[in-house]
């Protein structure tokens, strides 16, 4: 992102960071809610007021039909992005590094993100 969008101001979350428990307990404890996605890029586009994805490593989360494998940890994630989307943000899962960075770049350059 700072090599290709270098004006683009964005942050993401430590969670997937191996942490001590203590150090990972309060930042847990500093969190609104848990299933915050990992990364934000702070730049209104399209309509939007800035983009959140939820970060994995790829399509493990999904059924062969395209919806979302039973899993607690990943209902609330799903829950927490259709809050950020009723809130006027794109939230989105990035599944893998290739369509991660396809995400991006098409927010970032005002293309439709499909």
């Amino acid at each position: 992102i700072k090599r290709t969008f270098p004006h683009v101001i964005f942050f993401s979350d430590l969670s997937g960071v191996k942490l001590p428990k203590g150090y990972a307990t309060r930042l847990a404890e500093l969190k609104s809610t848990s299933g915050i996605p990992d990364l934000f890029l702070c730049e209104p586009q399209g309509g939007y007021h800035g983009l959140f994805i939820e970060l994995k490593r790829d399509e493990g989360i999904l059924k062969k039909d395209g919806t979302l494998k039973k899993d607690i940890h990943i209902a609330k994630q799903a829950e927490v992005l259709g809050n950020l989307r009723d809130r006027g943000y794109m939230a989105e899962w990035g599944l893998g590094y290739e369509s991660t960075a396809l995400l991006i770049e098409r927010y970032c350059t005002g293309l439709e993100v499909k």
